[in-house]
C-alpha cells in the first residue's frame, strides 16, 4: 500500500478516538521519567541507564575531542527509527551522534546550540540534525516537551529517499548526503511549523504507533516518514521563497539609498534606515550583490565623480567634497583605481574630444 493511500484509511477514525489518542499521548509524554524526577531533585544531567551501560562498557570509545559521540549502537537494537522524550529540568552537555536526529517542539519551547549556533524552537518547529553535527540543550521547563527521532542512515537511503526521488530541493539534497556512509556535516535545517497542521498531524500519527503499542510497528512508521518530510520540503520551499523575496527587496532598498544618500551615508545609517542589524545587513548586500556596502557606496561616488568631470565646471576640490571626501588626495587614489585614468586625464580628454 502506498503511503497515501494509508494515510487515507487512518483519517478515517471518529474524532473520539482521535481525541482519546491525543489524550493519552499527552498524558505519557507530559509524565515524569525516572530520570526526569532525579533531574528535577538534583539540577544535574542524569544519563539514561540503557545509555550508561553502553558508555561503561565502551569506556572512551563514545568520545569525540573530549565530548559524547552518540553512535547508532546505542539507539537502534529494535528497529532503525528509535524515538524518545527528551528529559527535562537539567541541561544537556555538547554532544556528537552518527545519525539523523530530528527534534520536535511538542510543546512548550527550548533553547539549544547547534554547531555553535543558538537556536530557539517553539511548540511544532522541528530541526533536522545532520550526521556528525554537535549541540547542546539548555534545561526545558515542565511544559516543554521535545522529542527526539533518531534515523539510521539506511532508513533514509532506501525508504525515505525513494519516496522524495522526484522532490529537488534543498531538503531533499541533505538528505542525500546524510544517507552516504563517507558524509558527516555539521549542518541542520530549522522549520518553523507551528502553524501548519499537517506537520503536526503527521508527528501525532507517527507519536501515537511508537508509544501507542508494547512494540512500535516501524513499518508503519517508515509510511508516515516520507509524508512528514514531502510537507517538510514544500514547506522549507515556500519560506525559503518568501526569505528571498523579501531580500530582494531590501536589497533593492538598500542600493537606492546608496545612491541618493551616498555623500554622507554609513552602513550603520542604512541599517537604521531599513531596520536591520548593521552586520546583517552588510553581509546580505554581500550575498546579494557580490559587492560590499563599502565597494558600493565607492562606486556610487565615482560614477558621479566622473559626470561631474564630463558635464560640469567644478574645480577638483569641489567635486571631491561634492561626492563626500574631504581629502582630495584620497579621491584622486580612489578615482584612478577604479577607472584606471587620474581625474585631471578624464577631464583633458573629454575637453579634446568637445574641439
Amino acid at each position: 500500500m502506498s503511503p497515501v493511500g494509508f494515510f487515507c484509511i487512518m483519517v478515517g477514525e471518529t474524532m473520539i478516538e482521535r481525541s482519546e489518542k491525543m489524550f493519552e499521548l499527552d498524558h505519557f509524554l507530559r509524565e515524569e521519567t525516572k530520570v526526569e524526577k532525579e533531574q528535577r531533585k538534583s539540577g544535574f544531567n542524569v544519563t539514561d541507564p540503557d545509555i550508561l551501560d553502553e558508555l561503561i562498557l565502551s569506556g572512551d570509545k563514545f568520545r569525540l575531542n573530549g565530548d559524547f559521540l552518540l553512535s547508532e549502537e546505542m539507539f537502534f537494537k529494535k528497529g532503525d527509527v528509535h524515538i524518545r522524550k527528551h528529559n527535562r529540568y537539567s541541561d544537556m552537555p555538547l554532544h556528537h551522534h552518527q545519525f539523523l536526529e530530528l527534534n520536535y517542539m511538542y510543546s512548550g519551547s527550548c533553547t539549544q546550540e547547534v554547531s555553535g549556533e543558538k537556536i530557539i524552537l517553539h511548540e511544532g518547529d522541528i530541526i533536522m540534525l545532520d550526521r556528525g553535527s554537535s549541540h547542546s540543550f539548555q534545561a526545558l521547563g515542565e511544559d516543554d516537551i521535545l522529542i527526539n527521532v533518531l534515523l539510521k542512515v539506511e532508513t533514509i537511503n532506501t525508504k525515505i529517499l525513494q519516496q522524495l526521488v522526484r522532490k529537488r530541493g534543498v531538503l531533499t539534497e541533505f538528505l542525500v548526503l546524510a544517507s552516504q556512509r563517507t558524509h558527516e556535516e555539521d549542518q541542520f535545517l530549522v522549520f518553523r511549523t507551528g502553524e501548519n497542521k499537517k506537520v503536526q498531524t503527521f508527528m501525532h500519527y507517527i507519536l501515537e504507533e511508537y508509544y501507542g503499542e508494547t512494540e512500535p510497528n516501524i513499518e508503519v512508521i517508515h509510511l508516515y516518514l516520507p509524508l512528514l518530510f514531502m510537507e517538510l520540503a514544500r514547506t522549507f520551499e515556500e519560506e525559503t521563497k518568501g526569505q528571498q523575496r523579501h531580500h530582494n527587496q531590501v536589497v533593492t532598498e538598500a542600493l537606492a539609498i546608496i545612491e541618493k544618500d551616498y555623500r554622507t551615508l554609513s552602513l550603520e545609517m542604512l541599517a537604521q534606515q531599513l531596520g536591520f542589524n548593521k552586520n546583517y545587513l552588510g553581509n546580505l548586500i554581500k550575498k546579494e550583490t557580490g559587492d560590499t556596502f563599502k565597494q558600493l557606496l565607492q562606486r556610487q561616488r565615482m560614477l558621479h565623480a566622473h559626470h561631474l568631470l564630463l558635464y560640469s565646471n567644478y574645480s577638483m576640490e569641489e567635486i571631491s567634497e561634492e561626492i563626500g571626501y574631504l581629502d582630495t588626495s584620497y579621491f584622486f587614489r580612489s578615482f584612478k583605481k577604479t577607472h584606471g585614468k587620474t581625474p585631471g586625464q578624464i577631464r583633458e580628454e573629454a575637453l579634446h574630444r568637445d574641439l
